[in-house]
This record gives C-alpha cells, sequence and structure tokens, in this order.
C-alpha cells in the first residue's frame, strides 16, 4: 500500500533532419532515503481493528478531532486519528511519518516496537474498523 517514490527525468536529444527533438521520459523509482516501510504479511499477521491499534493514544494528543487551536500542538486540522474515516484517509501519512521519524513530534522517540506494528498491521491490511 505505501511505497515511496520519486520522479526521475530522463532527457534525449536527437537531431532529426536537420532539425532538434527534445524527448522527455518520466519514471518513477524507490525514493533515496533509506526510511522504508516494515513488510507486513497480511496472511499471517495479528490486523487489529481502529480501536485496537495501540499507538492512537500518542497520536491523539494533538491529532484528536475534540483539540482545536494551540491545544493540536501543530497537527493540521482535519488530520484527526481519533475519527475512523480521518484515519483512514491519513493511515500511509501516519505510517510514513512514524516511519521517517518525524512522529511524535518532536523527534519520533517513545514508540515501541509493538505500537510501530499495530500501525503498520492496520494500514498495510485494510485498515479494518
Amino acid at each position: 500500500m505505501i511505497h515511496a517514490l520519486k520522479n526521475s527525468f530522463l532527457l534525449l536529444v536527437a537531431a532529426v533532419g536537420g532539425a532538434s527533438l527534445l524527448l522527455v521520459a518520466c519514471t518513477e523509482q524507490p525514493a533515496d532515503d533509506d526510511d522504508t516501510t516494515p513488510l507486513v504479511d497480511c496472511e499471517t499477521a495479528t490486523v487489529p481493528s481502529f480501536g485496537e491499534v495501540t499507538i492512537w493514544p500518542k497520536c491523539t494528543t494533538c491529532h484528536a478531532s475534540t483539540l482545536t487551536g494551540g491545544d493540536r500542538g501543530g497537527a493540521p486540522p482535519g488530520i484527526d486519528y481519533d475519527v475512523y474515516a480521518s484515519a483512514v484517509q491519513y493511515a500511509d501519512l501516519a505510517v510514513d511519518e512514524l516511519v521517517e521519524g518525524a512522529m511524535p513530534y518532536p523527534d519520533g522517540s517513545g514508540v515501541t516496537a509493538e505500537e510501530k506494528q499495530s500501525l503498520y498491521a492496520w494500514a498495510e491490511c485494510g485498515t479494518p474498523e
């Protein structure tokens, strides 16, 4: 479900009948960063329901629908992990931010391996309600 990609452009210049022709090709390649989402075998993993994802209490200290303004700690309005539809919409973002160590803010620390795996399995295996 989650794949870090970047665009690469290949420029080719060819002379055709005295005129120059510029060809541009776009390819997608894996991103250069070392941060990759752990693969989850959805056939064998224990996949939690939305309410069983163990990392949500850490996320919702800022990403909660009940918080506004400064109480959100800088979290953008609408990215709320206490609301199923929002959590599904932003599941890839949550995983990416966790993998990159950007969340929980400020340095990604304080998250257990079990909490990470809980989110990865939920996000990668169908975001069950």
